[in-house]
């Protein structure tokens, strides 16, 4: 009996352990969790996360807006957009732009016809940035080379 018993135990501790490291790996996994550093030791990694979340062109998720009585699949694409951070008091805007095409299928909301329809959406995908200020025109110039 006394075999069942400390066995039972050894579970019982197993289980608890895991179960509280799983409860801080979710912790550890939640996006505002920070761990305090050294500043040295931050300097580079923080220059780069700087760099990164500048205003610049980055793949941007849109809603693509069919015509009243129509869905398109996918409902949603991937295109170049302006993004990111700026001074205050300036904004992340397009310093050019161009026009892409992207296809899909057309899906009639109210008819029970099931004939595969195509189309081809022309989408605006920027090719590069600045930062503008929101009271004057000038800005600071973010460019990235057209693919």
């Amino acid at each position: 009996m006394k075999f069942v018993s400390s066995g039972f135990c050894i579970f019982l501790t197993a289980l608890t352990i895991a179960h509280g490291e799983k409860i801080l790996s979710k912790r550890n996994a939640d996006y505002d969790v920070h761990e305090e550093i050294d500043c040295q030791t931050a300097q580079l990694g923080r220059a780069q996360t700087i760099r990164n979340s500048m205003c610049q062109v980055q793949d941007t998720l849109v809603d693509l807006k069919p015509t009243t009585g129509y869905r398109f699949m996918p409902s949603k694409v991937s295109v170049k957009r302006c993004d990111g951070n700026c001074r205050t008091g300036s904004s992340c805007e397009p310093l050019e732009t161009r026009i892409t095409e992207v296809y899909v299928d057309l899906k009639p909301l109210y008819s029970r016809r099931r004939m595969k329809q195509c189309a081809v959406v022309r989408v605006e995908e920027h090719v590069r940035c600045r930062c503008k200020s929101e009271t004057t025109e000038s800005g600071f110039v973010s460019s990235t080379p057209p693919n």
